[in-house]
């Protein structure tokens, strides 16, 4: 369930693998001509809803940024195809409590008996544009708070008895810094005892676990999706590609990931994740941060971009005293704050010209950078 700004390259961007999915794209890509909506900015289609404008459409309908009659910021999701589908996976995750989880408010009906969802509004950026700005790989501080976030909104829709169905980069969001999962359109209440008849289309391709392919799936699957991003996050790369869905989904079914990249302790957590059989994944998704490394290099070799410099002074031990610390590196002072400079300008890419020539001032400033 697709529902604001942040989604809109989901169906158009992936410079780093084809551009494939198995059901209708949720939205069209941001960077196509201006889209005609059907409601005008100012339009009340739904009462106690003033829409302000229109972030997205696509096989489900539209989405629209609206505010409420009381000033509550809102997405409305206009539902006008595939309305079975999508209602009920909304409806089962209604009443469903989670900071990890993008909270849904309400379904209501208009006037002419159109079904509308009312959700949380983020402003925030999916994972799937934070992997676009890191090609080789999430640093690993951040790649931690994202699968931290990640894993816990999934662990708490599975002890719900909910498997979400179509986990991937674009349905998941950092907003005021927490990380939460949307899009529940394809969200299903799946009882371990209930794994067959399942006939909707499921997910996105390069991201589906093998037994999809014959109708016979329980909560393994989202493992299966989360263990496919936490090697994109790894890496950059998602670990099957292919020239068309057909290719992608059958190195699901057959071939095994190259696991040569992560560094030893990813390697067996990513294997088991993405286990051909169901029964030798991790039994929970949770076990993805249990069974976590401590904070060491992710990938074999060293990021060009991305990894601060590491810091030289020793802490103090808990008796106040200085603790051992390890050689100090022969490099002056100096250089290590310009490589931190560069470091952090480098971070600064995203943001505007006029906000990175004053933060350059800054580095200026206070030494870490020379002009």
């Amino acid at each position: 369930m697709s529902f604001f700004l942040p989604e809109l390259a989901a169906s158009g961007r992936y410079p780093r693998k084809c551009s494939m999915k198995t059901s209708p794209p949720e939205f069209e890509p941001e960077q196509q001509p201006a889209q005609r909506f059907t409601h005008a900015s100012g339009a009340r289609p739904l009462e106690g809803y003033t829409i302000k404008r229109g972030v997205g459409r696509g096989g489900f309908g539209e989405v629209y940024f609206a505010v409420s009659d009381a000033g509550k910021e809102v997405a409305l999701k206009h539902v006008r195809h595939q309305l079975d589908v999508e209602l009920r996976g909304v409806k089962q995750c209604l009443n469903l409590k989670h900071q990890n989880l993008v909270a849904l408010y309400d379904m209501r009906q208009d006037a002419q008996g159109d079904h509308w969802v009312v959700m949380e509004y983020m402003s925030g950026e999916s994972l799937e544009q934070v992997l676009d700005r890191h090609p080789a790989g999430l640093p690993e501080p951040l790649l931690r708070h994202w699968l931290t976030g990640l894993v816990a909104g999934v662990a708490y829709l599975h002890d719900q008895g909910i498997v979400h169905r179509d986990l991937k980069p674009a349905n998941v969001f950092l907003d005021a810094g927490v990380v939460k999962i949307g899009d529940y359109g394809l969200s299903k209440f799946i009882a371990d005892s209930r794994r067959s008849g399942q006939t909707e289309s499921v997910g996105t391709v390069h991201y589906m676990a093998p037994e999809i392919a014959n109708g016979r799936y329980g909560k393994e699957i989202d493992t299966y999706a989360v263990g496919v991003m936490l090697y994109e996050m790894l890496t950059g790369q998602v670990p099957f590609q292919g020239e068309s869905v057909g290719e992608v989904l059958m190195k699901h079914l057959t071939a095994q990931p190259d696991l040569t990249p992560l560094a030893a302790p990813y390697r067996g957590l990513v294997q088991q994740a993405l286990a051909k059989d169901p029964q030798a994944r991790l039994s929970r998704v949770d076990e993805l941060l249990s069974q976590l490394p401590p904070a060491a290099n992710a990938v074999t070799s060293p990021r060009k971009t991305g990894t601060p410099p590491a810091p030289c002074a020793p802490l103090p031990s808990g008796d106040g005293t200085a603790a051992e610390s390890p050689p100090v590196s022969e490099e002056p002072i100096a250089a290590a704050l310009q490589r931190t400079g560069r470091w952090l300008l480098e971070e600064m890419q995203p943001l505007s010209p006029l906000t990175k020539a004053i933060a350059a001032c800054l580095l200026v400033a206070t030494g870490l950078f020379s002009m």
